[in-house]
């Protein structure tokens, strides 16, 4: 979703230790030009219902990234990071910054819908037939 929606985008994740697993990922889908940094907010998974603080961390991370790499979209990169991503585009718009940001789990969970909604399916030529 982001990929069509901005051509910078900046990964901002939970912890240190899963940056590299992160950027395998990115690595291994040939994204390392339109994934332009992956960073993390030092907030372990347990701590992430502090949504104050973690709105904060996330705010402060995505400036520096869209300063310092113009990043022009913004995934929260850990599917426990609920409930919250409108709340750092509020902020960031309020400070200047008018670029999407984007809830992992809701992104995946939105996409899955539409694709049931227009009856798409992955394609059997890619993915092989059913037998």
């Amino acid at each position: 979703m982001a990929l069509g929606l901005a051509d910078k985008i900046a990964i901002v994740t939970v912890v240190k230790n899963v940056v590299p697993m992160i950027e395998h990922h990115v690595s291994g889908a040939h994204l390392d030009g339109r994934i332009v940094d992956v960073s993390y907010v030092s907030m372990p998974v347990m701590e992430l219902t502090d949504h104050d603080r973690l709105v904060d961390a996330l705010v402060e991370k995505s400036i520096r990234k869209i300063e310092e790499k113009h990043a022009q979209a913004i995934v929260l990169g850990c599917t426990a990071m609920i409930e919250v991503a409108e709340r750092v585009k509020e902020q960031l718009l309020a400070k200047g910054y008018d670029v999407p940001v984007l809830e992992a789990a809701q992104t995946a969970l939105m996409l899955l819908e539409l694709q049931v909604k227009m009856g798409l399916t992955h394609s059997r030529e890619t993915y092989g037939k059913h037998k």
